[in-house]
């Protein structure tokens, strides 16, 4: 089966409909359908492109998991949520817009869209889900809504070919691993309302050169920074009052370092030997 017309007056595709069907080439889609469900496309491999018709509020869990030769699907603004895992695997997938109205992107949404190389997300979303756009390797640029007030854990982790990216001043935290390992990332600015970072957020961060830390922030977590060899200079801000083991471990060209006098003994532990070699600047907060 390579081509399929859904007739007119469906307003459902159910659960495992299209499963596996690994030589479908082309579906049309009715302008009554409301919703895609469970895996409904999963594992199409030879599907190339399809649009999605205006009415669908939902596409759900793994809809178009592992369709790796899809390079094309528009979206309707009707669209309110994208599911886990939805377009994971997706690695013919270049570029996607994402309609004004959706809220929310799940678990593992766009992870291993290994084409993707750019991305707008709507203001109305206000979190993205963990792994969501997880080992898209060719992604460079992404911007953020204004309403955005969380990324969930290694929401953008693996993302080698980032490069910037500006957070919204609504996010108040990120979660563990959010960009770990985004080697190309060299520039990121954070808004004065975070209050955390999660464990191993910007770790093997290797090309981030400075962080500004916003005044707000209260914790940082393990290994936040571990392994950012190319960081050189960074400003703890007064508020802090927790920091995570190893947080700075393996930032080799790390040499100055500000902090409060209250949390001395909180670095001393944290860089061990490497301590003595810091340049520091102590304030008195």
């Amino acid at each position: 089966m390579k081509e399929i017309v859904v007739p007119d007056g469906v307003t459902s595709i159910g659960d495992y409909a299209f499963w596996g069907c690994e030589s479908l080439k082309e579906i049309v889609l009715p302008e009554s359908l409301t919703s895609i469900a469970y895996r409904a496309f999963k594992g199409c491999k030879s599907l190339t492109e399809i649009v999605v018709p205006d009415g669908v509020t939902s596409i759900g869990y793994s809809a178009f998991d592992g369709c790796e030769s899809l390079k094309e699907i528009v979206l309707p603004e009707s669209l309110t949520s994208i599911g886990e895992s939805a377009f994971d695997g997706c690695e013919s997938l270049k570029e996607i817009v994402l309609p004004e109205g959706l809220t929310s992107i799940g678990e593992s949404a766009f992870r291993d869209c290994k084409s993707l190389k750019e991305i707008v997300l709507p203001d109305g979303l206000t979190s993205i889900g963990e792994s969501a756009f997880g080992d898209c390797k060719s992604l460079k640029e992404i911007v953020l809504p204004e309403g955005l007030t969380s990324i969930g854990e290694s929401a953008f982790g693996d993302c080698k070919s980032l490069e910037k990216i500006v957070l919204p001043d609504g996010l108040t935290s990120i979660g563990g691993s959010a960009f770990f390992g985004c080697k190309s990332l060299k520039e990121i600015v954070l808004p004065e309302g975070l209050t955390s970072i999660g464990d191993w957020a910007f770790a093997y961060c290797t090309a981030l050169k400075e962080i500004n830390l916003p005044d707000n922030l209260t914790s940082i977590g393990e290994d936040a920074f571990a392994d950012c060899e190319s960081l050189k200079e960074i400003v703890l801000p007064d508020g802090l009052t927790s920091i995570g083991w190893s947080a700075f471990s393996g930032c080799e060209s790390l040499e100055k370092i500000t902090y409060s006098r209250k949390i001395e003994p909180r670095l001393k532990e944290i860089f061990g030997t490497g301590w003595n070699r810091l340049e520091k600047i102590v304030r008195d907060a």
